[in-house]
């Protein structure tokens, strides 16, 4: 006979059938949207306990009614909730880290976990006291919180050795990205920087009839990554460079060549090019 509703929740009236019966359904869930201090926008997050929330969502709040309410559900028996965070026209605070330069590049922009003022409070430090000063450097964020009138360090991280190499498993971005519960960095487009370049010693007539089967590569290393072998002939010189007719100038081009050809073929097209200047090779 049919169910009567006696209270809010989920009923099932089983009838006959050949498909298999309906399922039920938690009735212990609840979802809470409203405004809150931090945390994920627009989004539902699954919260376990009371805890739990102020670690996502910032706990109580007087300008946020649906913080008290978080708070009672789970002291009076509540498992688990749902809850998503509404803040109209709101942004996340960021900084810019430069370089320690006179004209600063921007290489890093650090900003808040999440919307709101509560990133105002977030200070953010670096420093080279590492294992390795020109290449690696160490990033600390505090989140300051008012204490009787008087602002005090709450929440801080701390990240050591990073690097900017994205080749490295120490690169900032994933490691921090990965690990932070207070901020987020991001790099700006790589069009930005200035390119990179080498410029090989000055190469004479003796440095290429020096070459053999045994001494015909080189390797290329992009941005701290794996060397890339250039392999310029298969046993004999002959098979790359004209002795008889080239000029150095010939045979540097020919270099170019090769080694542009090569890295770009193991890195991807227009990672790198290569010429000759004067007698030097430029990459």
């Amino acid at each position: 006979m049919p169910v009567a509703p006696t209270y809010p929740g989920v009923y099932i009236e089983e009838v006959p059938s050949g498909v298999r019966t309906i399922t039920g359904v938690s009735t212990s869930v609840t979802a809470f949207i409203g405004f809150t201090t931090r945390g994920p926008v627009n989004r539902g997050e699954r919260v376990l306990s009371y805890g739990d929330f102020e670690r996502k969502f910032g706990g109580l709040d007087a300008a946020s009614p649906v913080s008290y309410s978080v708070k009672q559900f789970f002291q009076n028996g509540g498992s688990e909730a749902v809850v998503v965070r509404v803040a109209h026209d709101s942004f996340k605070a960021s900084v810019n880290l430069l370089t320690a330069a006179s004209a600063g590049i921007h290489v890093l922009t650090v900003e808040a976990a999440s919307e709101g003022t509560w990133g105002n409070q977030l200070r953010v430090d670096v420093d080279y006291a590492t294992t390795n000063p020109a290449d690696l450097f160490n990033l600390s964020v505090v989140e300051l919180v008012d204490n009787a009138g008087t602002m005090v360090v709450g929440r801080s991280e701390s990240f050591l050795n990073l690097s900017m190499n994205a080749f490295d498993p120490a690169y900032a971005v994933s490691r921090i990205n990965g690990a932070s519960e207070l901020i987020r960095v991001t790099r700006p487009n790589i069009a930005s920087f200035t390119t990179g370049s080498s410029t090989s010693g000055t190469l004479a007539e003796a440095d290429f009839d020096a070459l053999d089967a045994t001494h015909r590569q080189l390797a290329v290393s992009v941005n701290n990554g794996p060397a890339v072998p250039v392999t310029l002939f298969a046993a004999n010189p002959s098979q790359f460079f004209d002795s008889a007719n080239d000029d150095l100038n010939e045979r540097i081009d020919k270099l170019a060549t090769a080694v542009a050809g090569q890295v770009n073929a193991a890195l991807g097209a227009g990672t790198i090019t290569a010429a000759r200047v004067g007698s030097t090779l430029h990459v």
